[in-house]
């Protein structure tokens, strides 16, 4: 983690209270979010005021490389992560490096996405989740702590807003989190139902 932890876990608790409020036992409100790309796209909407007071850039669907060394083989293979807050480091630009990365597919300037780039960058990493299906959750978490365990000052954090999901399956979610370590963001609807 990094100095910026408590001010990212704030922003991040702030969107969890409003989505708890909005759906207390189930999804009732319209203006709710209703998919992991409604979170991602709020979550990246609220980091951008944070980012630009400190010179940082938030983007989302970022695949975290080891290094700049990767090949596009292994480049296509990445995990992405939902929403990437990025900062240049020792004076190198992250986005440098990245297009250095992507002109390695060989299609120079017609490929205008650049996913991935290296986790030395990476300031804060966030993987969100509406539904609680455990084995997908566990994947997100598994990336999360790779992260971790290459760039130790990256913040890691996993959202989970659940309003509709199987009950006991948040549970475990936790307890993975807290297991490997991440930090968990979470709200599951407290509403008795039958599995879904």
């Amino acid at each position: 983690m990094n100095d910026d932890a408590a001010t990212i876990r704030g922003i991040l608790e702030k969107l969890r209270s409003e989505y708890a409020n909005c759906c207390p036992l189930d999804v009732d409100d319209p203006e709710a979010l209703i998919t992991e790309r409604d979170i991602v796209a709020e979550i990246r909407e609220r980091l951008k005021a944070f980012c630009r007071s400190r010179g940082y850039q938030v983007h989302c669907e970022i695949k975290p490389a080891r290094d700049s060394g990767i090949g596009p083989e292994r480049m296509r293979t990445l995990p992405r992560v939902d929403v990437v807050v990025l900062r240049d480091k020792n004076s190198v630009s992250w986005l440098a490096v990245a297009k250095t990365l992507q002109n390695k597919y060989g299609k120079g300037s017609i490929q205008a996405r650049f996913s991935s780039i290296p986790v030395e960058f990476f300031h804060t990493a966030v993987e969100a989740k509406i539904q609680s299906d455990v084995t997908d959750a566990r994947k997100d978490i598994d990336n999360l702590k790779k992260i971790h365990e290459s760039n130790p000052s990256c913040n890691c954090f996993f959202v989970l807003l659940n309003a509709r999901g199987r009950v006991g399956d948040p549970e475990q979610i936790r307890e993975y989190a807290q297991l490997k370590d991440i930090e968990i963001i979470e709200y599951a609807s407290k509403k008795e139902r039958q599995n879904i």
